[in-house]
């Protein structure tokens, strides 16, 4: 199997159980916020955590799922409430203080342990050379 195969297949299988398990609990969160978002998606984000679209779209990037559940709800509370609030002014962290009162606990343990978490990179080592014998006598 080629190196990239297993990440792959890791990877397909974080976004199957992401968005399975996210489903009851995405949908829950948009009632209790009133969020209106034409989907809730598991995908790969590149950087970023979450991302919500201008036409109601909200995703979350698989790998948050190695992370513990209160993390990804700040992530996807987050996101719902750029879809009313798109800029991170007043009203924005006045809606998630709301929501999730202890917002800035989950956001700064986010940074913390978000640093260590697999982004589906695979490093290829290159076997070891083996030194040139030397002839004898040159």
């Amino acid at each position: 199997m080629p190196p990239g195969d297993g990440a792959r297949a890791l990877i397909d299988w974080y976004v199957r159980s992401a968005s399975a398990w996210l489903a009851p609990r995405g949908w829950s969160w948009t009632e209790r916020i009133r969020a209106t978002p034409s989907s809730i998606a598991v995908r790969d984000l590149g950087r970023r955590w979450g991302s919500a679209g201008q036409r109601g779209a909200v995703a979350l990037h698989w790998a948050l799922f190695q992370l513990p559940p209160a993390l990804v709800d700040y992530v996807l509370v987050h996101e719902l409430v750029h879809l009313d609030e798109p800029h991170h002014g007043k009203a924005f962290w006045r809606r998630l203080d709301r929501a999730l009162p202890d917002y800035q606990q989950r956001r700064a343990r986010l940074a913390d342990l978000g640093r260590h978490v697999w982004l589906g990179d695979v490093y290829v080592r290159e076997p070891p050379t083996s030194p040139v014998p030397s002839t004898p006598g040159t």
